[in-house]
């Protein structure tokens, strides 16, 4: 399960382009989440995958509790559902 918001959305040939955007995404079996902020994200809708060059990520668990947060670069999260 995801939640995304951007200041703009284009959505061309399957492809979502999120400019300054944050994605929720929760983990169906632990129900810890991570929120991916960057600056641009793209999300392959035919195949469930979410890319991003650079960003912050910040995992919390199911009772709103930091794990962690970081800056990275490459980032692809592949695997969820819907």
């Amino acid at each position: 399960m995801f939640l995304k918001w951007a200041k703009r959305i284009q959505l061309d040939t399957g492809i979502c382009t999120l400019t300054n955007a944050f994605v929720i995404i929760r983990d169906s079996i632990t129900n810890n989440y991570t929120i991916l902020e960057a600056p641009l994200i793209t999300h392959d809708l035919k195949n469930n995958i979410i890319t991003a060059k650079t960003g912050t990520l910040k995992r919390f668990d199911h009772n709103d509790k930091a794990i962690g947060e970081g800056k990275a670069s490459n980032i692809i999260v592949r695997g969820f559902r819907n």
